[in-house]
C-alpha cells in the first residue's frame, strides 16, 4: 500500500471522482492510497477506521470459514464507498476487502471529521444510499427462490463492470454454484445470444 499526499496528486483524484458532488462542505482534506492487486484492504483484525472512496480499479469482499473455505460477499469498484457501515456501527464485524486490481482511493479521516460528516446531509444521505445498495443487492443475488440462470444474469449486470465476467471462478463463490453448473450455464446462453464469449473465461452480456 502506499499513500500519496501531495496536494497536487490529491486534487487531480479528487477532481476525477468529482468528490464535491457528494459532500456539503469544503473543510475536508483527503489523502490518496494505492494498493496493488492481492493486497488487503482490510480484514476482521484490522477493520476500517476511515472511508474510503474506491476511484480506479476493483475490491473483492469476503469472509473465511473455520474450514478453510471462502464465501465471496460481492465485488466493488468505481464508484463504491468502503468503510460506510462500520462509520454506523462501529462495533461491525469487518469482513475481508482485498484488491482485486490496482486499486486508488480517496481517504477521509473519520476521526478527524466525524463531528462536520454528522451534520452534512449529503454525506450522510450517501451513506444512506451505499449501505442500502450493498444489502439491496446482496439479499437479491443470494435469493433461494430464484435459479442460479437468474442469479448469473443478475450478477453479470450488478457486479460486473460494463457486463462482462471475467473469471469463472470468482463467479461460482457468487453464484453458490459448481464450475461445471456455471459453465453449462454459460454455453445455454451464448447459444441464446443472451451473452458472447470474448476470451477464455470471458463472457459479455448483450
Amino acid at each position: 500500500m502506499k499513500t500519496i499526499t501531495d496536494k497536487k496528486q490529491v486534487a487531480y483524484w479528487m477532481e476525477k471522482a468529482r468528490i464535491h458532488d457528494y459532500l456539503n462542505t469544503d473543510q475536508l482534506h483527503f489523502s490518496v492510497q494505492q494498493y496493488a492487486a492481492g493486497e488487503l484492504l482490510c480484514s476482521p483484525n484490522n477493520s476500517l477506521k476511515d472511508i474510503l472512496f474506491i476511484i480506479e480499479g476493483s475490491v473483492k469482499i469476503y469472509s473465511i470459514h473455520e474450514d478453510g473455505s471462502l464465501t465471496s460477499v460481492r465485488l466493488e469498484s468505481y464508484p463504491a464507498i468502503l468503510g460506510d457501515i462500520e462509520y454506523v456501527i462501529k462495533d461491525f464485524h469487518t469482513l475481508f476487502v482485498e484488491a482485486h486490481t490496482d486499486v486508488v482511493c480517496l481517504v477521509l479521516s473519520v476521526s478527524r471529521y466525524r463531528d462536520i460528516l454528522d451534520q452534512d446531509p449529503d454525506f450522510l444521505h450517501l451513506l444512506l444510499s451505499s449501505i442500502a445498495y450493498k444489502f439491496s443487492s446482496f439479499s437479491t443475488l443470494h435469493r433461494q427462490n430464484i435459479t442460479v440462470e437468474d442469479r448469473l444474469l443478475m450478477y453479470m449486470e450488478t457486479f460486473c463492470e460494463d457486463g462482462i465476467l471475467s473469471g469463472v471462478e470468482e463467479a461460482t463463490m457468487q453464484l453458490h454454484c459448481s464450475r461445471r453448473q456455471l459453465q453449462r450455464i454459460l454455453k445455454k446462453f451464448c447459444d441464446e445470444n443472451k451473452i458472447k464469449k470474448t476470451k477464455k473465461g470471458t463472457y459479455q452480456l448483450l
